[in-house]
């Protein structure tokens, strides 16, 4: 199914699921498809500073659940290239809201320029975000052992403002 890179949340509201961005169909886990249980999708996303609702299709292959038809559109409009990622929440209902990290795994929305500067600390909806995959020497420069926190985790961190960072991992066992 998903490769070794993916990562999955689950909470008692949404599941959420870390996966690098792929051009054509994007493999998803198949508790994901299974939450959205019909065989499309509403993806929602940035679109310029306003929201963009794609409809996309959920299918299976030997491979497992996929985002299909209406996903290479969402990529174009992206322009995803190499080592992209994304993070699809589910909200029920077969909606998933997206949240796109370019390669040096700052967020990018549709149509924003990737150095747009941060409009107020306020403003949640322009809080930097960025993804971070642990390269293989990162455990030697951190000290974050009591938190359970490993090189084969994924962290997701928001900037609250005010020096603040929010921080969500993605867990090595998907959960």
């Amino acid at each position: 199914m998903a490769s070794s890179g993916n990562h999955v949340v689950t909470s008692a509201k949404h599941l959420r699921v870390l996966l690098q961005f792929s051009c054509d169909s994007q493999h998803i886990p198949d508790e994901l498809a299974e939450g959205i249980s019909v065989g499309e999708a509403r993806v929602v996303g940035p679109s310029g500073g306003k929201v963009k609702v794609w409809r996309v299709e959920v299918g299976r292959d030997g491979d497992g659940a996929f985002l299909g038809r209406g996903w290479p559109e969402i990529a174009a409009a992206f322009g995803v290239g190499d080592w992209w990622f994304l993070v699809l929440r589910h909200h029920g209902g077969g909606v998933l809201t997206l949240k796109v990290f370019n390669a040096s795994g700052c967020i990018r929305g549709l149509g924003t320029p990737p150095t747009e500067a941060t409009t107020s600390s306020k403003d949640v909806s322009h809080r930097p975000q960025f993804v971070n995959v642990f390269p293989h020497d990162f455990m030697e420069k951190m000290v974050l052992v009591s938190h359970d926190v490993t090189q084969a985790n994924a962290l997701l961190l928001k900037y609250e403002g005010n020096m603040i960072f929010t921080v969500k991992v993605f867990g090595p066992d998907g959960f």
